[in-house]
């Protein structure tokens, strides 16, 4: 129950944040404030690969930002090539482990690291300078999916979604995390001027879609992290474990988000 409270305590700061940040700050300081988010969690990263010394985050580090500076300035391209990554990893989570060894080459976990993390922070840049709501709606949806997820699995859960990567991820906490992220997603549809010009059904759909995208995000962390032995990426957040433990779904989600967006016509 205390873990239980820390997190809804956690969740409620970072709820707090997020709609402040999204709805009150100038585009530079909200993209500031990502960029610190993210540069946080590609840090955890760097711990989780094992670059423990100064030298070898800093160099990774200054990596990941020379490439997410590249990557800006071809957003398209870096969102697809997301897409790709991201369909890749989706083969990966059902490959056995032993045979995943091949990660722990160092040039390869920082293109994985990279990959993961920089088209998400290039996505919300994208996204915020359009349209400030439709960053709140994805992070409303993410995040109730994934909290509905833990406390609907946490109670009901009897059928384990994918054992061997995650084990208590349960079919019945999907299910959940599916209908009371979908439902909060909506809740924020309802505040664009004409539903943004897309149905209700369709933006139903797209919901369902990216929860299941993002909750391909949080399998792949797992696997990375068992890949590694370890328990949590961090424990910067009460109740969460890191920070890349809570971006990992939305950084799945975000690249499908905003072709969604550039698809429909919305940014």
């Amino acid at each position: 129950m205390q873990k239980h409270w820390a997190r809804i305590k956690t969740g409620l700061f970072l709820g707090l944040l997020s709609i402040v940040s999204i709805f009150f700050f100038p585009n530079w300081l909200f993209f500031i404030l990502c960029g610190g988010v993210i540069s946080a969690a590609f840090w955890e990263f760097l711990n989780l690969i094992g670059y423990h010394t100064l030298a070898k985050k800093g160099l990774g580090m200054v990596i990941f930002w020379a490439l997410t500076a590249l990557m800006l300035q071809h957003r398209q391209g870096t969102f697809y090539l997301a897409v790709i990554g991201w369909i890749l990893a989706a083969v990966l989570i059902f490959v056995p482990l032993p045979r995943l060894a091949f990660f722990k080459k160092g040039w390869l976990q920082l293109c994985v690291g990279v990959l993961m993390l920089a088209p998400a922070w290039v996505a919300f840049v994208e996204v915020h300078q359009h349209w400030r709501t439709l960053v709140f709606y994805l992070i409303m949806l993410i995040c109730f999916a994934d909290t509905g997820a833990y406390f609907v699995g946490t109670a009901m859960g009897r059928h384990k979604l994918l054992p061997k990567v995650s084990p208590k991820k349960s079919v019945e906490g999907l299910i959940g995390g599916l209908i009371i992220g979908d439902l909060a997603g909506l809740s924020v549809v309802l505040f664009l001027p004409h539903w943004g010009g897309i149905s209700l059904r369709l933006w139903g759909i797209a919901g369902v879609i990216l929860i299941l995208v993002s909750v391909l995000g949080d399998l792949f962390e797992s696997l990375l992290k068992r890949l590694y032995d370890a328990k949590d990426s961090g424990s910067l957040l009460p109740g969460h474990g890191g920070l890349l433990d809570r971006m990992d779904s939305l950084c799945a989600a975000a690249p499908f988000f905003v072709l969604f967006c550039y698809a429909t016509h919305l940014i």
